[in-house]
């Protein structure tokens, strides 16, 4: 069952006119991380200080020769009228207005297709009874801590918090978040709970939920709080295995410089994840690729945001990694803005595979637009892309059920309305 009824012929037009759908495909080689070596980048330049100021003699008060002199001075001091005080006002400068920001007429009309489409989909929504926690988690993306969805079946109608239903243990689909014991904060892992170790902890971060948040996680007397989730995610960090989930929550929620043991004993930090993360083969076929970019972007913008260098060691091979596969991601851009279903490892389209697109476009997109500085939101490369994964997403709606939709869908679905709401979020500020 689709959303048919909310669109109109009028707005069909966005994917009618795409080209550049049948070309022939391209095997392609991906960029390595582990042949790339640390980057020189250039040391921040020192800050010019001001001049050190000469100490001058001050001028001392006139003398007064005798004592005639210091009797008329002090009656000229007495008879002063103090009623005549007043408070001195500073003059204050005239504040201008801020300059607003002049929009071209595409880029207002991007802005309200985008703002169009993100509402549409919030109003679909999913629900505990026809959906899992991994995919309840995947909604929390776009949406953050205003995320909402169906407590039962969609029927119903009864809405409740999303981070809260999962934090509280609500069963979801025949699976709960946590596993029952009153001393421990036991967070599942396996298909349809959570796809890799520290799911739940990186959802929680991207939705700047505070580490100090009180949840029963299993219906206990105890209340855990979101301190002891990141307690649990350090000591299940183990070398060779998927962290970047991990990567995500632990650079948000704990100090740049702690060192913690794990459960086998091993000594981690966050550059050695990082480390682990670029020295790790994954799938560049699937969204496991791209899951690996965002916990290598969301923990680097994590540590320059507390102003932790990122120009020297593993933080550094990263910065270099990104950069570089940011330039091979635009060389798989197709001529309709969006790129293969196979993610990066052709570059083309499928004829008339507007799904498979939206699936793999949704998830490269959403690390891009984080992945991309400020001043270069306007490029129109990336700029095409986002307006092509939105009507995407809109064309999409006539087939979108969230209740029967695949765990794949719901994956590729979030993930590009994660981007739109990056983009609205850093460059329509």
């Amino acid at each position: 069952m689709g959303i048919s009824g909310n669109i109109s012929a009028q707005d069909d037009l966005i994917l009618e006119e795409l080209p550049g759908l049948e070309w022939e495909e391209e095997q392609l080689e991906m960029p390595e991380s582990q042949e790339s070596s640390p980057k020189n980048f250039p040391a921040t330049e020192p800050t010019e200080f001001l001049p050190d100021l000469q100490e001058e003699e001050l001028p001392s008060l006139p003398e007064l020769e005798d004592e005639d002199e210091l009797d008329e001075f002090e009656e000229k001091t007495t008879e002063m009228d103090v009623s005549e005080e007043k408070e001195v006002e500073l003059p204050l400068p005239i504040l201008l207005p801020e300059p607003e920001k002049k929009w071209t007429a595409e880029e207002e009309s991007l802005l309200a297709r985008i703002r169009r489409t993100l509402r549409i989909y919030r109003q679909t929504s999913l629900a505990t009874q026809e959906n899992s926690p991994s995919e309840i988690m995947l909604w929390i993306l776009p949406f953050g801590c205003q995320a909402e969805i169906y407590r039962g079946c969609r029927e119903e109608e009864d809405r409740i918090n999303a981070i809260a239903a999962l934090c509280w243990n609500i069963p979801m689909g025949e699976e709960v978040t946590f596993g029952g014991n009153s001393r421990q904060l036991l967070p599942r892992l396996g298909y349809g709970i959570q796809h890799t170790s520290g799911q739940l902890l990186a959802t929680l971060a991207i939705a700047r939920v505070p580490i100090d948040y009180p949840f029963p996680a299993a219906g206990n007397e105890r209340v855990f709080r979101v301190s002891d989730l990141v307690e649990f995610e350090k000591s299940r960090c183990v070398a060779g295995n998927d962290l970047s989930s991990i990567l995500i929550g632990l650079s948000y929620y704990i100090s740049p410089e702690e060192t913690w043991e794990a459960n086998d004993g091993e000594m981690w930090n966050l550059e050695r994840i990082v480390r682990n993360e670029l020295s790790r083969k994954v799938d560049a076929a699937s969204p496991e690729i791209t899951s690996q970019l965002l916990g290598l972007i969301y923990s680097l913008r994590c540590l320059r945001m507390r102003s932790v260098d990122i120009t020297t060691g593993e933080f550094a091979r990263a910065r270099e990694y990104l950069q570089t596969f940011r330039q091979f991601a635009f060389s798989l851009q197709n001529e309709a803005g969006c790129w293969h279903p196979l993610f990066f490892t052709r570059k083309g389209a499928e004829a008339n595979d507007f799904r498979g697109m939206l699936l793999a476009s949704g998830p490269i997109l959403q690390w891009l637009v984080a992945a991309t500085p400020v001043e270069e939101l306007s490029d129109p490369a990336l700029q095409k892309a986002v307006s092509v994964v939105e009507a995407l997403l809109y064309l999409h709606l006539e087939y979108w059920d969230p209740a029967t939709a695949s765990p794949r869908e719901i994956e590729g679905v979030c993930a590009a309305l994660h981007a739109l709401v990056i983009y609205e979020k850093r460059y329509f500020k």
